[in-house]
């Protein structure tokens, strides 16, 4: 039998032990848990108690060996893996798990969300938290507390907990349960309340595009997958989806009402400009950050702009609704031909297509709607339209026919600069289907358009694909 024994210090002044015994163990799950070993030598397992009590022990050890120990497993398990066959690093895991749960109210706060991002970031205890209700809606309710700490800076805990709501956000089983939502809906609240835009805006775009994505996983499972729909055994799936559905509509207020104060907010960068459009789009909101950006379209996208960024952009606005929207694509659209060099990544150039597919196809359709229109005015107004001046009419077809060679010139140059890419991809096999659909779709344009001189030995893309296929 292990003996203990402890002295109170300060009779009064604190509840505070000192353990002065040598050695501890402890059981679970009928086997020897030894944590003073395996993460601080220096520390006694009595900090194990899941009570309110305060222990000298130096537990700064026993933090570092927790994170060394998670960083080494996420490198060894970097993917869901079975640890039946596995049994040392199995208990090794379990243990960082329950170390984990005997000493996160007692730690600094700082270090509590930093090591719970950790936590949360390693798959296999991050599955371990989420199949334990009771913890998990305990450790929530934890990470929104440390709003209240003093000590924590403002910047520190907005950064810790978008990080860890992204997280989050990527299992598709998020909002499942009511303090999902609670805590997901309340996170934004804090962020709308909070005075100073600057403590939270150094990651907030970042969610947005969480959100986005998570928004685009419950679409798949409410409309992609109509198998899976029809052999629903009850109502309760839909009801759930629908939930969680409504939580995405009632935080988009919230998310607008932000958008109203940081809209004119001078520090974005390229990717922040991309999460906001990519959300907006996503949830098919307008709001008047969209026009500000525009104006200072300049300041945020230039030649130094990463090639990814770019092409995510131009796909982004190529449903062009009016003049502006075309002058920005244009803008972006010249800016990747004199980059096109670096056009290589076969992610890059399938959104830089599939953003020209879009745009010719809805400027074709605003054409459509245009020419019916002039066609109603010209038979009200025929006899307005003869007293045009026609030396002014005259210097605006030569604008326009400028305008429209040098468009020419240019879109034939990446017409052949895509061609060679296209080919040299499939010499190195990397093609998938759905790329080749979207290099179908993107030559087929020209290929009965035939805007392009045709030379003896010109074979066409589209009898490539043909018989790639």
């Amino acid at each position: 039998m292990i003996t203990k024994k402890f002295h109170k210090i300060r009779k009064g002044y604190l509840n505070c032990y000192r353990n002065i015994s040598n050695n501890g163990k402890i059981s679970y799950k009928d086997k020897n848990l030894n944590l003073c070993v395996s993460f601080n030598n220096n520390a006694n397992v009595n900090h194990e108690r899941f009570d309110n009590k305060f222990y000298l022990y130096n537990i700064n050890s026993t933090i570092f060996k927790l994170f060394k120990y998670i960083h080494i497993f996420r490198k060894k398990y970097k993917k869901d893996t079975d640890l039946n066959n596995k049994m040392k690093d199995k208990y090794k895991i379990e243990q960082i798990f329950m170390c984990y749960i005997s000493i996160y109210k007692n730690i600094n706060r700082n270090l509590f969300l930093k090591l719970t991002l950790e936590i949360l970031k390693f798959s296999i205890l991050n599955k371990k938290i989420i199949n334990d209700n009771e913890f998990y809606e305990e450790l929530l309710k934890e990470v929104i507390g440390c709003r209240k700490e003093k000590e924590l800076e403002k910047t520190i805990f907005y950064e810790y907990l978008i990080k860890i709501l992204s997280i989050l956000l990527m299992n598709s089983n998020f909002f499942n349960e009511n303090f999902h939502r609670i805590f997901f809906i309340e996170a934004l609240e804090m962020m709308k309340k909070e005075e100073n835009i600057n403590s939270f805006m150094k990651n907030f775009t970042y969610i947005l595009s969480c959100i986005s994505f998570y928004n685009r996983i419950l679409k798949k499972e409410l409309y992609g997958n109509t198998s899976v729909l029809l052999n629903i055994p009850s109502n309760n799936q839909i009801f759930l989806n629908q939930l969680k559905k409504n939580t995405l509509v009632n935080s988009l207020s919230i998310i607008l009402d932000i958008f109203d104060r940081i809209q004119n907010y001078n520090y974005f960068n390229e990717v922040d400009i991309c999460n906001i459009f990519d959300f907006l789009n996503e949830f098919k909101k307008t709001h008047n950050i969209k026009t500000i950006i525009y104006k200072n379209i300049h300041k945020y996208f230039t030649t130094l702009s990463q090639m990814k960024n770019l092409c995510l952009f131009l796909y982004l606005i190529s449903t062009c609704t009016n003049a502006i929207h075309q002058n920005i694509y244009i803008y972006i659209y010249n800016i990747i031909f004199l980059k096109r060099k670096e056009l290589t990544d076969l992610k890059n150039i399938n959104l830089f297509l599939l953003s020209i597919i879009k745009y010719k196809n809805e400027k074709s359709n605003l054409d459509i709607n245009k020419i019916k229109r002039n066609n109603l005015i010209k038979k009200r107004n025929l006899k307005k339209i003869k007293n045009i001046n026609k030396k002014f009419e005259l210097c605006l077809k030569l604008k326009h026919g400028y305008i429209k060679k040098r468009k020419r010139n240019d879109e034939k140059v990446i017409y052949f600069f895509i061609k060679h890419q296209f080919i040299q991809l499939i010499k190195k096999k990397k093609m998938s289907a759905k790329h080749v659909k979207t290099f179908y779709q993107y030559f087929l344009f020209y290929h009965i358009k035939k805007n392009f001189t045709r030379k003896k030995n010109y074979v066409s893309p589209i009898n490539i694909i043909n018989n790639y296929r």
